[in-house]
């Protein structure tokens, strides 16, 4: 397989202050673990569709086809 961790596996491109952003399938995703507005856990998450891993520059496709 070719690729990077992070777009072959949900390691985390990074971690931001309220979460952490990952690549699954093609898609970027933000997920929020703290709502810093209510003072709670979250589960939102935020997300775009992207066609490379931004780490490595593969082109990324959809797992189920």
């Amino acid at each position: 397989m070719t690729g990077c961790d992070c777009c072959n596996s949900l390691i985390p491109l990074m971690e931001v202050t309220n979460g952490t952003i990952y690549v699954e399938n093609r898609t970027l995703i933000n997920f929020i673990n703290w709502d810093y507005d209510n003072d709670c856990p979250s589960t939102e998450h935020e997300t775009i569709k992207i066609n490379y891993c931004p780490m490595c520059g593969r082109k990324l496709v959809n797992s189920n086809g």
